[in-house]
């Protein structure tokens, strides 16, 4: 099967970009899990993670002359807490704000432990980075089984209406345009060689 050309792959990003990393449904219902920065949609969780991330690997040059064995330590043991208080069971239930702090911190104490590698503490550094991604890996693998039993949609007024809820609207219309665009363009790059069955397609 052919890939997609360059040209369709644009015009995909170009009419899914604005809920590509919004991660959830677009509606009053997760309206708390998902920021808005123009016409963009991000997750909040996912914005904090990686903007923390960001801040921790600007700021490691700076710390990487102060960084000793009781630096390490202390990142260590923050990580360790931010990642058991982030366990899916706990995590469910508690307030957006503490989510926010959980996602920011692991973030900023991952970037941390980046910067350590380029340091004699790199195994710190390393032992982090290793919990981290184990740490992904289960919640990912949990978070997937708990989406297995529980509908997020469940008792939700809009459910089996029969339409297309407020909640995929945008995406709905958004792709729906993106159908029509790449239509549009396989047509046209197509016709000549169904009219010239001979000649090559470019």
């Amino acid at each position: 099967m052919d890939q997609p050309s360059p040209y369709l792959r644009w015009l995909w990003w170009r009419h899914t970009w604005t809920f590509q990393l919004a991660h959830k449904p677009l509606c009053t219902r997760f309206h708390q899990d998902v920021l808005r920065i123009g016409p963009a949609h991000l997750c909040r969780s996912c914005t904090a993670l990686y903007g923390c991330l960001a801040v921790g690997l600007l700021a490691g040059p700076w710390l990487v002359g102060h960084m000793d064995v009781y630096f390490a330590a202390l990142v260590t043991f923050l990580l360790f807490m931010a990642i058991v208080a982030s366990a899916p069971p706990l995590y469910a239930h508690v307030s957006r704000a503490c989510r926010d702090l959980l996602r920011g911190s692991a973030g900023m104490l991952g970037g941390l432990s980046m910067m350590m590698l380029f340091t004699p503490l790199w195994l710190w550094g390393l032992a982090n980075l290793l919990g981290l991604a184990a740490a992904w890996l289960i919640y990912r693998r949990l978070r997937n089984l708990r989406a297995e039993r529980v509908d997020s949609c469940s008792g939700c007024s809009e459910c089996n209406r029969g339409t297309v809820c407020s909640g995929f609207e945008k995406q709905a219309r958004h792709l729906r345009a993106y159908e029509e665009a790449a239509t549009a363009y396989l047509e046209r790059r197509y016709e000549p060689a169904q009219r010239n069955p001979g000649s090559p397609t470019k």
